[in-house]
């Protein structure tokens, strides 16, 4: 007992008494749209909840809108391409000492907490090291990533902690939505279906769809979710978005009629309730919790889905669909509810010197990021005027109103245009550069790259990304800057 005591006067002498506990709560694939306080067509009434007692960022942008270099950005602070990560492709490259010294986990447990963490994992770590969390300063509570891991999560909160705790939860839903356009061109080439955990991806999605099973073509109208009003491919589309997809996903562009696409809309929304019923048990965990009143809840998400827009599903393309994540911060008596439309946000690089600011923390300058505690306490912040968002495609400079998109430089010969896949996904000349004005144009219908009045944007992006290759001296990162 003296010894406990001797504890805590210590803790309360170096500021920290009142640190928060954080539980930290990541889906997988959900787009900033894909809440029922921005579309009814969703029914998400407890991340609705939660909405409505947060600061929400509604201008914030994955590091990378593909699952592992997202992932490895949220958790370690620095950009996916600081080790050579473009894609999930690049799930074995090495990560450095420095940079995990400084990874989530390890940080706050050098700094008194408990760090555990529940769920998909999809990180990279010192090579050849995949899949852990341990590198990262995390210890695993459950690898369920399903109504599993709310379970587990709900136990952890009933569960006595001397220390303060950060509690990392990774969703897998709504991403089970890829493999309905995965398996249905598998079927289609009389492959087997395919799944991350056997079929029930697969299964889910069949159960899904036997509730439209004796549904005249009148009353499926109603329930399917109508075609986006930005469908079409823009016709001078960055030639990468077209040429640089797997087999499945040209497949699904090329093919898909106008009802998969609803199907595919459905299903996704379908995904996302399912994902919110699962947070839902925590967030009640919580609420029904000795730490509800010191908490610090960050709620996002990996990366967006198309959605159809732009007869696309899936990631990785630059699209706001895609890149544009929900980013909540939630502490009660704390933290004021906002809808902050104005201030640009990485959620991958800003999220750990947040956490880091709100739990006195000093914040390593090895991030690449920026603590959002000002903003979300109402000081006055000298904030940043652009954002960047990476790929294995294209690079992409976000101004708030306009957005600059730059592929590759590489040369695309007659092959190349279709490496991927068998089928012609593209014709015409090569599109290096594609500029979106959000302003008159949300839906990115067109491209704006040769609009006169818009100029200034190209240039500063072009400008943006040269410097920025060589200040950070990463390799390939050359590959990106605009060439005559």
């Amino acid at each position: 007992m003296l010894i406990r005591l001797e504890y805590r006067l210590l803790l309360f002498a170096r500021g920290e008494m009142n640190r928060p506990n954080i539980l930290f709560i990541n889906t997988d694939q959900q787009g900033a749209y894909a809440l029922s306080v921005n579309d009814p067509g969703f029914e998400t009434p407890n991340l609705d909840a939660l909405y409505r007692q947060s600061y929400c960022f509604e201008r914030a942008y994955a590091a990378n809108p593909v699952c592992i270099p997202s992932r490895f950005s949220m958790y370690s602070g620095v950009y996916p391409s600081k080790i050579g990560m473009e894609s999930n492709g690049d799930h074995r490259k090495n990560v450095s000492e420095e940079i995990l010294y400084n990874a989530m986990g390890n940080i706050f447990c050098r700094n008194g907490y408990d760090c555990v963490y529940g769920g998909k994992i999809h990180l990279p770590g010192p090579s050849p090291v995949y899949e852990k969390v341990e590198p990262y300063g995390f210890t695993s509570i459950t690898t369920d990533y399903r109504m599993g891991l709310s379970e587990r999560a709900a136990e952890f909160l009933k569960e006595k902690h001397e220390k303060p705790f950060l509690l990392s939860l990774a969703f897998v839903n709504p991403h089970d939505i890829c493999y309905y356009a995965y398996n249905r061109h598998q079927l289609l080439k009389g492959g087997r279906i395919i799944g991350h955990n056997g079929t029930i991806e697969w299964d889910t999605c069949c159960d899904f769809l036997r509730d439209l099973e004796g549904l005249s073509e009148e009353e499926l109208d109603q329930v399917l979710p109508p075609l986006p009003d930005n469908f079409a491919i823009p016709q001078e589309e960055l030639t990468s978005f077209r040429i640089d997809k797997p087999d499945f996903m040209c497949y699904s562009r090329n093919h898909f009629t106008e009802k998969d696409w609803r199907i595919v809309r459905y299903l996704y929304r379908r995904f996302v309730n399912k994902v919110d019923n699962e947070i839902g048990v925590v967030l009640q965990a919580l609420k029904n919790s000795e730490y509800a009143r010191n908490t610090l809840i960050v709620f996002t998400s990996d990366h967006g889905e198309m959605y159809g827009a732009h007869h696309a599903d899936e990631k990785a393309f630059l699209y706001e669909e895609c890149t544009r994540v929900p980013l909540m911060f939630c502490l009660p008596e704390e933290i004021s509810h906002k809808t902050d439309n104005e201030h640009l946000v990485c959620s991958g690089i800003d999220i750990l010197p947040t956490l880091c600011d709100f739990c006195n923390i000093p914040i390593p300058d090895t991030y690449e990021g920026r603590s959002l505690k000002g903003l979300i306490k109402g000081e006055k912040t000298d904030w940043r005027e652009y954002v960047i968002v990476e790929n294995s495609m294209a690079r992409m400079v976000h101004f708030g109103d306009y957005k600059y998109m730059a592929s590759t430089n590489e040369k695309f010969s007659e092959q190349e245009k279709c490496k991927n896949c068998s089928l012609k996904c593209y014709e015409g000349q090569v599109v290096r550069e594609q500029l979106s004005d959000l302003i008159n144009d949300a839906g990115e219908k067109v491209n704006h790259i040769h609009e006169e009045g818009l100029q200034e944007y190209v240039v500063k992006g072009r400008n943006i990304l040269s410097a920025r290759a060589k200040e950070r001296r990463v390799e390939g990162e050359e590959r990106f800057l605009y060439q005559r």
